[in-house]
């Protein structure tokens, strides 16, 4: 807070707040999962906690808590895994049941080189070129979640070109554009996107 009060040049104190929940959710208890992660990562402890990871599975994941990294709208605790034997990267809002253990690490001196906001190899999937066409009165989503250079503006609305690995993110981001994005590259993600619109539909019919 100091140094964002000297390059604003504010003396005030209560100038900015952060507030680490969700809307909707219980903020005391996501502010609480922060703190408690924050003590943690000072202290060098041992923690453990269920995990929801993005295939659908939950366990129970031993780590060595190394920083709190913000990306894209969201929290990410970055720790070396027991089970996984590797450095990982766990949403916050997917931890759950934290506690302390009473074992200490020794922190290592590479633990702040993560490349990547998708760590888990079986949950990448593979990487594709896309090419999409959104129309005009979607632009401040893309621009809320894609880099500015992958998008191009033009008088009917905007194109997409850029590389990204192909898995339920993927679709589940396409999908929630209905009408308002056009797949021109490649066919086989046409192809997959309508076939989950199709089973969408059958699931409500009749309702």
């Amino acid at each position: 807070m100091n140094k964002l009060g000297a390059i604003f040049q504010t003396r005030l104190p209560d100038w900015i707040d952060v507030d680490f929940s969700r809307w909707g959710s219980v903020a005391e208890n996501e502010n609480r999962l922060f703190r408690l992660l924050k003590q943690a990562i000072f202290e060098n402890l041992e923690i453990t906690f269920d995990y929801h990871n993005s295939a659908g599975d939950r366990g129970k994941r031993n780590v060595y808590p190394y920083k709190l990294i913000y990306k894209d709208k969201a929290w990410y605790l970055y720790a070396f895994c027991l089970l996984r034997n590797e450095n990982r990267l766990f949403r916050l809002s997917r931890i759950k049941k934290l506690i302390f253990t009473k074992a200490h690490f020794e922190r290592k001196t590479d633990i702040y080189q993560y490349h990547s906001l998708f760590p888990m190899p079986e949950e990448i999937g593979n990487l594709i070129d896309l090419e999409l066409e959104f129309t005009l009165d979607v632009g401040y989503r893309l621009f809320d979640t894609l880099d500015d250079t992958a998008i191009t503006q033009h008088e009917s609305g905007y194109t997409v070109k850029l590389t990204l690995p192909e898995n339920d993110w993927l679709y589940d981001f396409l999908m929630s554009f209905g009408n308002k994005v056009t797949i021109i590259q490649p066919k086989s993600i046409r192809q997959t996107l309508k076939a989950k619109h199709e089973a969408a539909r059958e699931h409500h019919k009749g309702e």
